[in-house]
């Protein structure tokens, strides 16, 4: 499947367009399907790394989630979830 993915902090330009693995749930895991998503302040600050601080979350010399799944407003499915979860 094709994702944008980010392997490094920096100005928009480190995000790219490539193919990954298709996901799977786990036995404590939701699948989630992005359908839309906005940008914020909060994306920006995710991407470059700065402040400093918030490395402190997401990864203090790359992005630790190579997806951008960090993100915080969108609108979804959810196609699988693993045995243990609920609700």
């Amino acid at each position: 499947m094709k994702a944008i993915v980010q392997d490094r902090y920096g100005l928009p330009d480190v995000l790219h367009v490539a193919d990954i693995e298709e996901p799977v749930a786990g036995a404590d895991e939701v699948l989630v399907r992005v359908l839309a998503a906005s940008a914020f302040i909060g994306d920006w600050h995710v991407v470059t790394g700065l402040p400093y601080a918030i490395r402190a979350v997401s990864g203090f010399r790359a992005p630790s989630l190579r997806s951008g799944s960090a993100r915080s407003d969108s609108g979804f499915q959810i196609p699988a979830a693993g045995r243990a979860t609920a609700g």
